[in-house]
């Protein structure tokens, strides 16, 4: 039997795989795998950590809004209350300057009546009237309006309240009380009949004793 060539043993011998070699490729897959898992730990870790720090912030968005809201809940009902309260106000002062109107109307007609047989004399100068001023009224008119038969029955005269003016100022007028409202009357006509009377060379007005609101009121319509 020939013998074998040596180059091709040697050859042969070469090929086969060492240990070592195959200790390395066994190893691969293994170092893989952990390194693979390290990364997915590591991806896990990052992902919890981004969770965690959008739930903080969500978390602290959340009380932020819960509280803005909570502020504009109270000041929304704060205005509300105002609201409520003043409209409430408006209808308490709308009803009460409507009774006003109606308290100081009914007023004013009772004024009206309690004048209605009364007349004020405008012009006579202060202390014309000597010592008795229904003496120097009753003749003064039945002299100056030619009723010298006719009975006046004035229950009262006086000047219209006031401190007594100085000399160079009007005088206060005189306000006439007639027990009877035709003898008022009467005397009025007889005034717009005449059309002036005067007295010691001074012009004296007669006029209705109206009260203060009727002649602001007519103030207003003669300015207008």
């Amino acid at each position: 039997m020939d013998a074998q060539p040596r180059g091709l043993c040697s050859n042969r011998t070469d090929r086969l795989p060492s240990p070592n070699h195959g200790e390395r490729w066994n190893n691969t897959p293994l170092k893989t795998h952990r390194a693979m898992e390290a990364i997915e730990a590591n991806i896990l870790a990052k992902l919890k950590e981004v969770q965690a720090d959008l739930k903080k912030e969500i978390t602290n968005k959340t009380g932020l809004v819960n509280k803005e809201m909570s502020a504009f809940r109270e000041d929304m009902g704060k205005r509300l209350d105002d609201i409520e309260f003043n409209a409430d106000v408006k209808d308490v002062l709308g009803h009460t300057l409507l009774l006003q109107e109606d308290l100081q109307a009914r007023l004013s007609d009772l004024e009206a009546r309690s004048r209605r047989n009364n007349i004020r004399i405008h012009g006579i100068p202060e202390g014309e009237e000597g010592d008795s001023m229904q003496v120097f009224i009753e003749n003064f008119i039945k002299t100056a309006l030619s009723l010298t038969d006719t009975t006046l029955g004035i229950q009262r005269c006086h000047r219209s309240l006031g401190p007594k003016p100085p000399p160079s100022s009007n005088p206060r007028s005189i306000v006439v009380n007639f027990l009877d409202f035709k003898t008022k009357d009467l005397v009025l006509r007889s005034v717009w009949n005449k059309k002036e009377i005067q007295l010691k060379g001074r012009r004296v007005y007669f006029d209705q004793d109206y009260p203060t609101d009727i002649l602001l009121k007519r103030k207003v319509t003669d300015v207008t």
